[in-house]
């Protein structure tokens, strides 16, 4: 086998920027305050931190070592990194089998999420131009924001500019390679997220009370963090703390961690380097998450609206598109400056997350298929317009749900299928790969110790078992959700858009790898085993 050069990370604040950008997204600042208020506050973190210790770090670690081994031979995405590891204990032809069916769910979830997530990005990048240009200033109340919402969702003139604008950015980042796109990308955005998230901390916790006296942002906060242990009778409660780790670390989504993992040299260190950005991502969403979006909206609507989305009458992500406009307005000048922040926070997580999945597909084309890098970023582009414009479609069409191809894709690609693919990585890394032979890879050039027992007993064992649960959780609860069935054409778009990514994704991954791999698959022998 050849073993072809590959571009390195530059630098390894590089590399950890990069990395924490890709799990810091919008789940950070939106999804993981909602989720907290709605399953005890203070005591959701008891069974958050359970699934961050149970199932994010050794997913982390699995995600790491199967990119960087897959880099060294010469691969950047998925499918053949499932195949070198997994042919160590099956045979050749059930290792391609196997390699390509996890690879293709894989490019399914990569492919459908970043074509609805660009446009929520959009979405974010709109509402910080309409901060700071004043366009907030006649939405004086939650009815006039929510027409405005809706007034911007069923507009193309004003929407379709805004995702094609982000995923014309994320693609030019991507078309520069890693040193020149991404990771100079990472080193510039990832400080300005920071700091503009610190600042907004800052804000939310020192505003005191500008609509009602007994609505201050500290009451906010407290009611936030007051732990509710009846909540943890809930077996829910644990099975949505350990989804949040999931959606919030990135793992699963298209193999872009292993992708990005891919870029590592053998003797550049992984469990530290993991550890790193997983401490970063942590600190991005409970520390700066939840003092930023709960407080601020307390602030406005009092205690009803936080119960409302405790209760799950109102989702967070409406609640800051339709509350926080007229708190930011209240605010006046400071108030624009505040909303530019908020937003432009979300645009840049939003970008950061999406730069990852995007190169993933670009990999493939330019690795296996011998594409130009900047001819593969755009195939890259086209197959996420594809995939994104019914969202755009839908709400130019004006459907009573105006998101139904949106909620049912994001139901499906981007909740139940990571969890697949999360599968498929630990079967192929712990069990065909073998616990030692994984466990060495791990530690080449490491600069701490994992030790033996939890990579073998907790990786190997509780983490498979943790995901059949959630799995058949998802099955058994989530599929009677109103987001998991089709209410109008386009959700059955999505259906037929899911089907259609798998085929070609299928069609994909075969080739490329029996174009890799195929005189090996066929006579059953492997030059090189692992």
């Amino acid at each position: 086998m050849t073993v072809r050069t590959r571009e390195y990370w530059a630098t390894r604040i590089g590399l950890i920027l990069a990395m924490a950008g890709n799990a810091i997204g919008l789940g950070n600042f939106l999804r993981f305050p909602g989720k907290a208020a709605a399953y005890g506050g203070g005591a959701y973190l008891i069974p958050y931190f359970i699934a961050l210790v149970l199932l994010g770090i050794p997913l982390m670690f699995v995600e790491w070592t199967l990119g960087r081994h897959g880099g060294l031979h010469g691969h950047g995405y998925l499918t053949p990194m499932l195949y070198i590891v997994s042919r160590n204990r099956l045979t050749k032809k059930n290792a391609a089998a196997f390699a390509i069916i996890g690879g293709t769910i894989a490019f399914l979830t990569g492919v459908m999420i970043t074509g609805y997530y660009t446009n929520i990005i959009g979405w974010m990048g709109y509402y910080a131009t309409a901060a700071i240009s004043g366009k907030f200033a006649e939405l004086t109340d939650a009815t006039k924001a929510k027409t405005f919402f809706i007034d911007f969702l069923t507009d193309p003139a004003r929407n379709v500019p805004a995702w094609f604008i982000s995923l014309l950015v994320i693609t030019l980042i991507v078309s520069r390679r890693v040193r020149r796109g991404i990771e100079i990308a990472a080193k510039i955005m990832m400080p300005i997220l920071f700091i503009e998230a610190v600042i907004l901390a800052t804000v939310s916790l020192t505003l005191g009370a500008p609509v009602k006296p007994e609505w201050s942002t500290l009451k906010g906060f407290e009611w936030l963090w007051t732990p509710n242990f009846e909540k943890l009778k809930d077996p829910a409660t644990f099975i949505e703390g350990a989804g949040q780790i999931f959606f919030t670390l990135s793992i699963g989504i298209g193999g872009i961690i292993p992708n990005y993992a891919s870029y590592l040299r053998r003797e550049d260190d992984l469990p530290l380097s993991a550890l790193t950005t997983t401490s970063l991502n942590e600190f991005a969403e409970v520390v700066l998450g939840g003092s930023i979006v709960i407080p601020l909206l307390y602030a406005f609507g009092g205690p009803s609206i936080i119960q409302d989305i405790a209760a799950g009458k109102l989702s967070i992500f409406l609640a800051s598109m339709v509350a926080l406009p007229p708190l930011f307005n209240h605010l006046g000048g400071l108030g624009a400056l505040a909303g530019f922040l908020w937003y432009s926070l979300l645009w840049f997580a939003g970008i950061t997350s999406a730069i990852a999945i995007v190169n993933v597909l670009t990999s493939m084309f330019e690795e296996d298929y011998g594409i130009a890098r900047r001819y593969s970023a755009w195939i890259a582009f086209m197959m996420v317009f594809i995939t994104g414009v019914f969202v755009n479609i839908e709400g130019a069409m004006k459907t009573d749900q105006l998101t139904d191809y949106l909620d049912l894709v994001d139901f499906y690609a981007g909740s139940l299928l990571l969890l697949v693919v999360a599968l498929f990585e630990v079967v192929a890394a712990l069990w065909l790969w073998g616990i030692e032979e994984s466990y060495r890879e791990l530690h080449n050039g490491a600069y701490i110790t994992v030790p033996k027992w939890y990579w073998k007993y907790v990786v190997g064992i509780i983490t498979p078992i943790y995901l059949i649960i959630m799995l058949a959780w998802f099955l058994a609860t989530g599929t009677e959700s109103a987001a998991a069935k089709p209410e109008n054409i386009f959700g059955w778009i999505g259906v037929a858009m899911m089907v259609i990514m798998f085929l070609i994704g299928l069609a994909l991954n075969y080739k490329a790898l029996y174009k890799r791999y195929g005189e090996e698959i066929r006579r059953g022998v492997s030059p090189r085993e692992g």
